[in-house]
């Protein structure tokens, strides 16, 4: 089947019943609706192919058994969402291509990669579900200004590789039970590495025979991998494993410092979330502001994020407007029963324009149970809470444990100024060694 370039523009194709041959779009302007009919190969070529097209959308359609199940070539501003891929040794491949979102898509099998993107640059790659491939989930080569958002990326040799790839964003991602979670191979500069689960790999993260420089590792959890990060052959002096503070840098399971002291320097007594030691990465790599809990961030309908650093489980986090003079922030914790929990929430402004009170099951805590850091400011406001934790079964959660609610006293503010993410902190201050 093919949809050539002497095709009507603005036209939507459906397939009506499941096919065991190839479809190739070389017109502008169209959109192919699988309706969620199989297209069905056989090992060899190409299940769908988008060549040297613009404004095409691919939705709804199951490909299977190709050598490259969707292949985008040479193209631009394209859209492939809600699609299933199976087999095969690709399963979607973006080449030489620019402006193209992939959403939403179940990659699933390949024999080589489930995603390979190669000398393309400005698109997104989110809210994919990309498992059980033999060598890569995800290939990013030689790519530039790319996202890499939100996506499940699980049991494959490698879950997402960089080459030769810069100024690219790589975002809220969950990696894991994978032999390598992230592998950064060769000249690898200027990404944004932040906000990922990174869990149960081998390796978290693996740097093979690489030249990194200036990318910025932050806001991440390294949790049960066997080695958190691991290297060969690699120069990685002028990387970043922090946002400088009070922002912080990662959640590292192996982390055995104290927090004890808060401040730029770790050295005014009262504690802060952040460890007081940085962690050591590798001889002379640091992450001079090791975050102390598991980093969450949580979206609001008032475009502006909440994010919590916790010892805690964090669950059924709400924020709503409850009137006209006053808002409400909820959410709940629980753990080891009877060690002492911890929260450091770090709230806009803008959320929180006025007087607010905190309750812990109930009943209003005030200082020091609660207090707002001296790192707040006019943009964000820090509170540190303290509390004796709960443990709860499965079926227990979000009915017993511990329920934190904070109040504002005010309604929301009616400015349109931003606060969804901290501002990039310059180089961050390196403490000296002991």
């Amino acid at each position: 089947m093919s949809v050539p370039t002497s095709a009507r523009a603005n036209v939507t194709y459906l397939l009506m019943s499941d096919i065991n041959f190839t479809v190739v779009i070389e017109r502008a302007s169209i959109t192919l609706d699988g309706l969620y009919h199989t297209v069905q190969g056989e090992g060899s070529g190409t299940g769908i192919t988008v060549l040297e097209v613009e404004n095409v959308t691919i939705t709804r359609v199951t490909v299977k058994e190709f050598y490259c199940c969707i292949d985008v070539r040479y193209s631009s501003n394209n859209l492939i969402e809600r699609c299933t891929v199976k087999g095969g040794q690709y399963g979607i491949s973006l080449k030489g291509s620019s402006n193209t979102e992939l959403s939403g898509n179940n990659i699933n099998g390949s024999k080589v990669c489930g995603a390979y993107l190669y000398a393309s640059s400005n698109n997104i790659l989110s809210d994919h579900n990309v498992a059980n491939h033999s060598a890569w989930g995800i290939y990013l080569y030689n790519l530039h200004f790319n996202v890499l958002r939100a996506n499940t990326i699980l049991s494959s040799d490698v879950g997402v590789e960089l080459c030769d790839s810069n100024n690219n964003v790589i975002s809220r991602n969950e990696v894991r039970d994978n032999w390598g979670g992230l592998d950064f191979y060769h000249f690898t500069e200027d990404n944004i590495i932040t906000l990922n689960n990174i869990t149960d790999n081998q390796r978290g993260i693996w740097f093979y025979y690489t030249y990194l420089s200036r990318n910025r590792f932050y806001h991440n959890n390294f949790i049960k991998n066997f080695d958190h990060r691991a290297g060969d052959g690699a120069r990685l002096t002028s990387d970043f494993w922090d946002n400088g503070y009070p922002s912080g840098g990662n959640y590292w399971e192996n982390y055995g410092g104290r927090d004890l002291y808060h401040g730029l320097d770790q050295n005014v007594m009262g504690c802060d979330g952040i460890g007081d030691s940085y962690h050591e990465i590798d001889f002379d790599i640091v992450d001079n502001y090791p975050l102390m809990g598991v980093f969450h961030v949580f979206s609001t309908s008032y475009g502006h994020e909440v994010t919590i650093m916790s010892n805690s489980s964090i669950s059924s986090f709400r924020f709503d407007l409850m009137g006209e003079y006053y808002a409400e922030m909820a959410f709940c914790v629980s753990g080891d029963g009877g060690t002492a929990g911890f929260c450091r929430i770090c709230i806009p402004r803008f959320l929180i324009n006025g007087s607010y009170d905190v309750k812990l099951d109930g009943e209003t805590i005030t200082f020091p149970q609660v207090r707002e850091l001296a790192c707040s400011n006019e943009t964000y406001g820090y509170l540190f809470i303290t509390y004796s934790q709960s443990e709860h079964t499965e079926n227990q959660r979000d009915h017993n444990n511990t329920r934190i609610l904070f109040t504002c006293h005010n309604n929301i503010a009616s400015d349109d100024s931003t606060g969804g993410n901290h501002k990039e902190a310059e180089r961050p201050w390196r403490r000296a060694r002991s």
